[in-house]
């Protein structure tokens, strides 16, 4: 290495990989907002991966998670967007991580847990936040197989102006339509904001 020069660094997704790749069974599928009351057994991971595109401006999301223990998730998320219609380009990058706690799963009625979060955001051209989020989560398995989700929590952003607390919730849906394709839907937000879809 030539002296100046920065040694790279491993993202903390790779420190997962292990896990993920001698942990069991893997799952993969889109993140959702709003959140599942549900964990994966000991010793399983999943992936998630999403992309998006709303105007110009384009986005990616990941999330890796593992079951080190009965009834608990850690996860890992990796976000950045890109606004082309700004000039110039206005990028967002973000890091997260979660810890999920579900002691009451059930196959079919409601499931119950909870969830704190910790994120980080970085813009280019702007000082970067960082927040937590503490959650109640619900889940109903109906006897088609249907999912319905519900969040609601608490969230802390600290930013370079004041700091804001606020209220949030989610509502979402996991409808099957055939053995290997599911229907997702989901609402969410928070107080004094518009909601998402």
């Amino acid at each position: 290495m030539n002296p100046g020069q920065r040694r790279p660094r491993l993202p903390a997704l790779a420190l997962l990989l292990p896990a993920l790749l001698f942990g069991g069974e893997a799952a993969a599928e889109r993140p959702m907002v709003v959140d599942d009351a549900g964990a994966l057994t000991r010793g399983d991971g999943k992936v998630e991966f999403g992309w998006s595109r709303a105007g110009r401006t384009r986005g990616f999301d990941l999330a890796a998670g593992y079951v080190p223990v009965d009834d608990v998730e850690i996860s890992l998320g990796l976000a950045r967007t890109r606004d082309h219609a700004a000039s110039p380009d206005e990028s967002l990058r973000s890091t997260g991580l979660a810890l999920k706690w579900v002691p009451l799963v059930l196959a079919s009625g409601v499931s119950a847990g909870l969830a704190y979060s910790r994120q980080r955001e970085h813009a280019a051209h702007a000082p970067g936040n960082r927040g937590e989020t503490l959650g109640l989560l619900l889940s109903w398995q109906l006897d088609d197989g249907a999912l319905i989700h519900a969040n609601l929590g608490r969230s802390h952003v600290h930013q370079a102006g004041p700091n804001l607390r606020r209220n949030t919730w989610g509502l979402g849906s996991e409808l099957p339509l055939a053995e290997t394709l599911t229907l997702t839907l989901e609402t969410y937000g928070a107080e004094r904001q518009r909601p998402g879809r």
